[in-house]
C-alpha cells in the first residue's frame, strides 16, 4: 500500500485538486431553495438501522430487529433484516443474517450499499464479547434477488479489538469496498484501519491492507467514515491515537481505487481516553465533498479543500454534548446534516438543511423524543432532490 501523508493543518496532493470545484459549487443558496424534508420511521423493533435510495427512488432498509420480550433489549435475540419502501410502509423483509449468534441486539451497526444492477450489500459488526461470534460479517443479496447469501467473516484471523462498524461500499461497476479498524484496545496506537476490495460484486475479496500511515493508531470506539464519490474517488475519516493521546481526525482520499492513498490530518484533540466520536462524508461529482465530524463536545461541517475553514453546527438546547453529525447531499449541493445534543438515554436529535456553500437555510428541526446512543439516525438524498430524515 502507497500512501502519502501530511500533518496536521498541511494539505496534500489529491486533495488540493479538488480546492477548484470545491469553489465552484459554493453559490449561496436561499431558504426558498430549501426542499422539504419528510419524515418516515423503521418498522416497528428496529434498533439500528442503514438505508438508501437507489437511482430509481426506491428506499432500501437493512436494520436489527428485536422482540418485545426477554427483558432489557441487550439481552435479547436479535435478527438483521432487510426490506424497501412500499407506499406508506415497508415491505415484507427478507432475513439477511443466517446464524443467530452473527448480530448483536445493540453494537452491530449494520450498514448497506446498492452496487451493480442493484445488487444490495450488507456489512455489519459483532463486537469482541462473550457470547457472539465476534468479527466483520459480510453478505450480499442473490442473484434471483429475494435472499441473501450466507454471511461470511473477512476479518482477520488473528484479529481482535472490535467495537466501531465496518462500512461497505459499492460501484455500478462490480467494486465492493469494505473499510474497518482492528487492534488492541489497550494499545490503540497500534490499531490499523483496514480495507478489502472485490472487483466481482464482493464473490471474492482481496487480502485486508492497512490503509493508514504506521504509527497513526486508530481510536477504539470511534466511529470511521467513508463514501464513494461518483468520480469514482474514495474517502475514508477516522480519529487517530497516535501515542494514545493525539486523536486527531485524519481524512483519506484515494483516486486509483484504494491502490494509495492521500491524507491529511485535522480537527486536532489531545485525550488520554476515547471520545466516541464519529464522522459522516457526502461527495459529489462536479461539486464539493463535505465532511462532518464532532470535535470537543462540538459539531462541525467542512468542504475537504477548506478543513481549516469549518463552520460549527448550531446548539438547539444548549445541553450536553454535540455528537454524531450525519450528512446527505443532493443533485443542486444541498446538504441536510443531523447530530444529537445531550448524554446518554436523554439525547435530542435535530437536523438542518444547508446551501451548497454550507450556509443555513432556516432553523433546525427536532425529533419528538430523547433518544438512547444506540440509536440510529440516516439523512437521505433522494433521485428528485428532495431530502427525508429516517430515525
Amino acid at each position: 500500500m502507497h500512501f502519502r501523508y501530511r500533518a496536521r493543518g498541511a494539505r496534500p496532493a489529491l486533495l488540493s485538486s479538488f480546492a477548484a470545484i470545491g469553489l465552484a459549487a459554493s453559490g449561496m443558496a436561499t431558504a426558498q431553495d430549501a426542499a422539504e424534508v419528510e419524515r418516515l420511521k423503521p418498522p416497528v423493533g428496529t434498533v439500528q438501522f442503514d438505508a438508501a435510495f437507489d437511482a430509481a427512488g426506491t428506499l432500501h432498509l437493512l436494520y436489527t430487529a428485536v422482540g418485545t420480550e426477554g427483558g432489557p433489549i441487550a439481552r435479547r435475540q436479535a435478527t438483521l433484516l432487510y426490506a424497501q419502501r412500499q407506499g406508506d410502509g415497508w415491505s415484507e423483509p427478507i432475513r439477511v443474517n443466517q446464524t443467530d449468534n452473527h448480530v448483536r441486539p445493540i453494537g452491530s451497526q449494520p450498514k448497506l450499499a446498492i452496487g451493480r444492477d442493484g445488487r444490495i450489500h450488507a456489512a455489519w459488526i459483532v463486537p469482541t464479547m462473550p457470547k457472539w461470534a465476534f468479527g466483520i460479517y459480510y453478505t450480499r443479496m442473490t442473484d434471483a434477488g429475494d435472499a441473501f447469501e450466507p454471511e461470511r467473516n473477512l476479518a482477520l484471523e488473528d484479529a481482535r479489538g472490535y467495537e466501531a462498524g465496518p462500512i461497505v461500499l459499492a460501484d455500478a461497476d462490480g467494486a465492493v469496498y469494505l473499510f474497518w479498524h482492528e487492534g488492541p484496545f489497550r494499545e490503540e496506537e497500534t490499531r490499523r484501519v483496514m480495507m478489502r476490495r472485490s472487483s466481482d460484486d464482493g464473490r471474492e475479496f482481496a487480502a485486508a491492507v492497512s490503509i493508514a500511515p504506521a504509527g497513526s493508531g486508530a481510536c477504539a470506539c470511534c466511529k470511521l467514515a467513508a463514501a464513494l464519490g461518483p468520480d469514482g474517488t474514495l474517502w475514508v475519516s477516522f480519529r487517530t491515537a497516535e501515542d494514545n493521546v493525539r486523536r486527531d481526525m485524519t481524512l483519506l482520499a484515494s483516486g486509483d481505487e484504494g491502490a494509495s492513498f492521500d491524507g491529511v490530518g485535522y480537527a486536532e484533540w489531545e485525550l488520554e481516553s476515547c471520545p466516541t466520536s464519529a464522522s459522516s462524508i457526502a461527495p459529489r461529482s462536479s461539486q464539493a465533498t463535505w465532511i462532518a465530524w464532532d470535535n470537543k463536545g462540538r459539531s462541525y461541517l467542512a468542504q475537504t479543500d477548506a478543513l481549516d475553514r469549518a463552520k460549527e453546527l448550531p446548539r438547539v438546547t444548549g445541553k450536553g454534548l454535540q455528537k454524531h453529525p450525519v450528512l446527505a447531499q443532493n443533485d443542486a449541493g444541498q446538504l441536510l446534516v443531523a447530530w444529537t445534543e445531550g448524554k446518554g438515554r436523554r439525547r435530542t436529535l435535530h437536523w438542518q438543511l444547508r446551501g451548497a456553500d454550507g450556509s443555513a437555510l432556516g432553523e433546525p428541526q427536532s425529533a419528538e423524543k430523547t433518544r438512547p446512543t444506540f440509536r440510529t439516525a440516516v439523512p437521505l438524498a433522494r433521485p428528485d432532490g428532495a431530502f427525508a430524515m429516517l430515525y
